[in-house]
């Protein structure tokens, strides 16, 4: 991507009796390519899970195109955030899983974001935790 210089030079044909020639410089713009939309889904196992028992936290990153071996960040409440690396594709969709202690009984926010790359767009999503 940005500006470049081109110059075309032509080697010339001494068959013909055409002699070589150069162009002047001129400038090409080139714009860096859109980046790939991703989504991220949460999902929580059990659903409605009470405060004694674990917590499996699956997130999945949809790209057309591989995040395998990247990270996302899922943290709680805004809290300290923790890098689960995505594995995959299955069916062009990469996961990242974690088992956790629920936090005190109560609702809770916990959120996932996929930070993005050079070629795909970041994402995030959030979604409401209650613990029993």
């Amino acid at each position: 991507a940005g500006s470049h210089v081109i110059v075309a030079q032509y080697l010339g044909d001494q068959t013909a009796g055409i002699p070589p020639s150069t162009s002047s410089p001129g400038i090409a713009t080139v714009e860096a390519a859109p980046l790939e939309k991703t989504s991220v889904k949460l999902s929580v196992i059990p659903r409605n899970p009470s405060a004694s028992s674990a917590v499996d936290i699956e997130v999945e990153v949809s790209a057309s195109t591989s995040v395998a071996g990247q990270s996302v960040t899922l943290s709680v409440d805004g809290g300290p955030g923790v890098a689960l690396v995505l594995r995959g594709p299955v069916q062009n969709k990469f996961v990242g899983r974690a088992t956790v202690t629920p936090p005190a009984a109560g609702t809770h926010r916990v959120t996932a974001g996929y930070p993005g790359d050079n070629t795909h767009a970041g994402s995030v999503q959030d979604i409401e935790l209650r613990i029993k």
